[in-house]
Parts: structure tokens; sequence; C-alpha cells
């Protein structure tokens, strides 16, 4: 899905720590953290 909303086909695996990184649209900045607070830290992702 990332790859998609990000338009790089190629990203690596390793996007799934370096996406911060990233210039990114502020709705997909949004989502991948919610994202990695909710694996991160599931009990405070109602926060």
């Amino acid at each position: 899905m990332v790859r998609r909303l990000t338009g790089d086909e190629h990203l690596s695996d390793e996007f799934a720590t370096t996406w911060p990184t990233y210039e990114l649209d502020s709705k997909t900045q949004t989502l991948l953290a919610y994202a990695s607070k909710l694996t991160e830290t599931p009990s405070l992702a109602g926060e």
C-alpha cells in the first residue's frame, strides 16, 4: 500500500523504519505514525 501511495514501487523493507525521513504528505505521515504507535504501544493507540 505504501509503495502505491508514495508512487515508489522500489521501496525496500527498510522503509518500515526510515519512513520518518521521507518527504510524505501529511495524511500519509499521520497514517504511518498511527500504524507505528499501534504496533509499538497498542494500549496507547486510542489516545
